[in-house]
């Protein structure tokens, strides 16, 4: 299995992380080519080495699966923005399995007290 572009082989002890951008909008203006200009932008930040990237979501214009060097242009549907949805939901099923469990209750002492205002 690939990790960020290193061979992790059977290491079922390291983890990946998810790496996305949400947008909400894009300096691009062609919306034409908007996908393939918008990869090649991200591409030049990056080498073949590096995995700093997986997803971006521009709100209205689409996503880049930049890990498959593919994108898909939004549609009234929001077919991207579910595609979008559903990649970040997937990695969390098929990675969660490989993590230790959250102590939560280590968390519950910062959830609760003073540091919340009602809104109303």
């Amino acid at each position: 299995m690939a990790l960020g572009g290193k061979d992790v082989g059977a290491d079922s002890t390291k983890v990946r992380y998810l790496h996305c951008v949400f947008a909400y909008e894009t300096d691009l203006v062609d919306s034409q080519n908007w996908l393939k200009t918008e990869a090649q932008r991200f591409a030049s930040c990056t080498s073949a080495e590096e995995h700093l990237i997986d997803n971006v979501y521009v709100l209205k214009r689409g996503l880049l699966n930049l890990n498959h060097n593919r994108g898909r242009v939004e549609d009234d549907n929001g077919s991207a923005i579910t595609s979008f949805y559903f990649s970040i939901l997937n990695f969390i099923e098929r990675e969660g399995n490989r993590r230790k469990e959250t102590p939560y209750q280590d968390y519950a002492s910062l959830l609760s007290g003073k540091k919340w205002v009602p809104l109303s």
